[in-house]
């Protein structure tokens, strides 16, 4: 994995759960239909606008831009059903189906949290493991031999993050968890406090107050302790108590809204999502919703 420092390998040595110092309540709001609401009126939207929104679709879902065939029939279908929101539906959820958007999602994380390291690097990464394990079996140090293999392994659930997500055989939050449970992240975050400070920043976007750094290093380190109200004694305790956390999902919808919108939900928005997100506990929902409005598609 490129910019990872390599280290010894002798030297390498769920409940959903919301807590912010108090129980939080899920507010779920009913869709209401008002009489005489009538849809906004989109005459006036240009066929170029609807071209841009379908560009900006792929780019930011797929990583790539449409072909000229894709372009057309997507602007076309829109067009013909009025811009409304179930054609934008339709469209963002072809997208949202698509491996590239989970493959996307897999490298937007490795950008923030494993130094960009791409999958090829990452497949790269595991042969070499695998070599020195063989190595080690053809020695007789089955010791050494088995503990490579379970780093290995690490690897591996990271490198299938994505497909099985897709096929919604792990969730986000397992999704992330391999981000973080790997020997590439204990390289570039070296020590347990680096370590704590890290998956703090990358999983809940903030820096640990005093009392969470002091209990996630002790629990990281294998003593009992009590961080977000909850119990552990290891470190996959504490990424899953912190993934299980509300503020983990608050941090997803900021993120979608950052890459998005280029700006911050608001109060009220952050507030909507989160609940509806904690819900369906879907993810890819939260990108659907944003990619609907006409804020992201420049209709306004």
């Amino acid at each position: 994995m490129k910019a990872v420092t390599k280290i010894s390998f002798l030297l390498l040595v769920a409940t959903l759960v919301f807590s912010c110092k108090k129980e939080e309540k899920v507010q779920v709001h009913k869709d209401l239909v008002f009489e005489n609401n009538t849809a906004p009126d989109y005459s006036g939207v240009t066929t170029l606008q609807v071209e841009n929104y379908v560009n900006r679709l792929y780019i930011d879902l797929i990583g790539n831009v449409p072909t000229s065939t894709e372009l057309s029939t997507d602007v076309a279908f829109l067009e013909a059903n009025s811009l409304s929101q179930a054609s934008r539906d339709t469209v963002v959820s072809k997208l949202i189906a698509k491996k590239q958007f989970y493959a996307k999602l897999w490298q937007d994380a490795s950008n923030l949290m494993t130094n960009a390291g791409s999958k090829a690097d990452l497949y790269q990464e595991i042969l070499t493991y695998q070599y020195v394990a063989s190595l080690y079996y053809q020695n007789g140090d089955t010791f050494n031999a088995q503990f490579i293999d379970n780093e290995v392994q690490k690897l591996v659930n990271l490198y299938e993050a994505d497909s099985l997500l897709k096929l919604q055989q792990i969730d986000h939050n397992e999704f992330h968890k391999r981000f973080c449970f790997n020997l590439i992240y204990d390289e570039i975050n070296m020590g347990t406090e680096n370590f704590v400070v890290a998956s703090f920043e990358n999983l809940l976007g903030r820096y640990p107050t005093v009392q969470e750094l002091a209990s996630g290093k002790s629990m990281v380190d294998g003593t009992s302790t009590i961080l977000f109200l909850q119990n552990g004694d290891s470190k996959i305790d504490f990424l899953n108590i912190l993934t299980a956390s509300r503020e983990y999902y608050e941090s997803r919808v900021e993120d979608a809204y950052s890459l998005l919108l280029q700006r911050k939900p608001t109060s009220v928005e952050m507030g909507n999502e989160t609940n509806a997100f904690v819900l369906d506990d879907k993810w890819q929902n939260v990108y659907k919703k944003i990619c609907k409005t006409d804020e992201y598609a420049a209709f306004l």
